[in-house]
């Protein structure tokens, strides 16, 4: 059986589904829930990794330092998960951009795949 872990509390994936997930603040899905739609505009974490194949999630890859690099298609738009991160497309271009607080290559890389996905 599947779970997702909501603000510390452990569901199943029926009870996840059926929730009000307006107000979530951390979700753990991973391990490829069956998820189809991920809408959680008030987290500021989310993880959901070995989600492959699953048209709302995208593992990008992993940086130099080992962070993993997702994307989620939420009702808000695409969104870029990686490490304590969790910013809309435009936030993690200007982080990661060329000046920005954490002016890395490697992870303008990822979200650049991230925004290719978002745009298929």
């Amino acid at each position: 059986m599947q779970y997702v872990t909501v603000d510390g509390q452990r569901l199943t994936l029926a009870q996840f589904v059926a929730m009000d997930k307006s107000a979530a603040i951390t979700v753990y899905a991973g391990g490829c829930t069956g998820l189809t739609t991920l809408d959680l505009p008030a987290a500021t974490w989310v993880y959901a990794g070995g989600c492959a194949g699953s048209p709302v999630i995208f593992h990008a890859g992993t940086d130099s330092r080992d962070y993993s690099f997702a994307g989620l298609r939420t009702a808000q738009g695409l969104r870029v998960a990686a490490g304590c991160r969790y910013f809309d497309l435009a936030t993690a271009r200007a982080h990661w951009g060329v000046g920005g607080p954490s002016d890395r290559a490697d992870c303008r890389a990822l979200v650049e795949m991230i925004a290719a996905w978002g745009q298929s």
